[in-house]
């Protein structure tokens, strides 16, 4: 909060701006709060925080940060309905919510339609090894289908503290075979483990959006994704499979009914979907309209 407050004013000796744009209310969207009343400059927050509707009801602090900044500012912009529903809750005076998905650079994403082998599909997942992230739950799903007859290939990209617990699951339940866990891979090369891919899942206990999600489909995969408070809102029933959280055996019958019936899901319409609705380009003219608005 106090690193914001100096940085603001240290740039605005420099560079008298119209307009900020905060991303998150805390910390950066309170120091904001505060330099823009004393300088009379509007400002914009946008929300990304997950956990925002938890600090809102269990934090009487944060609540009347969260309270001052949002009926302060011009215009408050969320990633998700969730987040917006929450606040609307929370907050019902404050009704200046608009909102605007996270976007991606869909160029940066190639899709290569592919054919899946029934018989042993492959699997990809990505995000920070954290118990919150539920991959406990996907290689307990991954042991659900090996002792039906199902043998998955599951890549888990990310690096964190639960890796050891991860090793120790897949070794309890003899799944060296099937999953494998490579770590940190640097965002240009995600790519080319997409193109392996069949199916993205998606095992979340918590997300206040899912920008891999996006990503996944962006490269034309079909998704299974847990109903955490991000993806099941942007997800169709078209593109992609959405269960309970914290359910392995959801997560087992999730594969498997997406495996079966794969071609149902239209993969180039899949990709055109984010071209059209989650293009970073489109998602920046939104914004930029919102900027308008406010400096007319």
């Amino acid at each position: 909060y106090l690193l914001s407050k100096k940085l603001l004013h240290r740039i605005y000796l420099e560079w008298r701006f119209d307009l900020i744009h905060s991303h998150f209310t805390i910390y950066s969207g309170q120091a904001i709060y505060h330099f823009c009343k004393n300088k009379k400059i509007p400002f914009i927050i946008t929300e990304h925080y997950g956990k925002t509707n938890y600090d809102i009801t269990e934090n009487s602090i944060y609540r009347k940060i969260y309270q001052h900044v949002f009926q302060n500012a011009k215009t408050n912009i969320v990633v998700s309905k969730r987040l917006k529903q929450e606040i609307q809750n929370k907050f019902p005076n404050i009704n200046n919510i608009h909102l605007i998905p996270n976007g991606v650079d869909v160029s940066k994403f190639i899709f290569r339609e592919k054919k899946i082998d029934k018989k042993k599909p492959k699997l990809i997942s990505i995000g920070n090894l954290l118990d919150t992230k539920g991959f406990q739950y996907l290689i307990e799903a991954l042991n659900i289908l090996k002792n039906k007859g199902t043998h998955c290939k599951l890549t888990i990209i990310g690096e964190g503290k639960e890796r050891k617990n991860l090793e120790s699951m897949i070794a309890e339940f003899s799944l060296q075979e099937e999953v494998e866990l490579v770590g940190y891979i640097p965002n240009n090369k995600i790519q080319q483990y997409f193109d392996l891919a069949d199916i993205y899942v998606h095992p979340s206990l918590f997300e206040s959006f899912g920008v891999v999600v996006i990503e996944a489909m962006a490269s034309g995969k079909p998704v299974i994704v847990t109903k955490s408070g991000g993806p099941e809102y942007f997800v169709p029933d078209k593109f992609g499979i959405k269960i309970d959280k914290a359910n392995s055996q959801a997560l087992a019958s999730g594969i498997r009914n997406m495996t079966d019936n794969y071609e149902f899901y239209n993969q180039n319409e899949i990709r055109n979907f984010v071209e059209e609705n989650f293009n970073y380009k489109n998602i920046a003219k939104k914004i930029y309209q919102v900027y308008e608005d406010i400096c007319q």
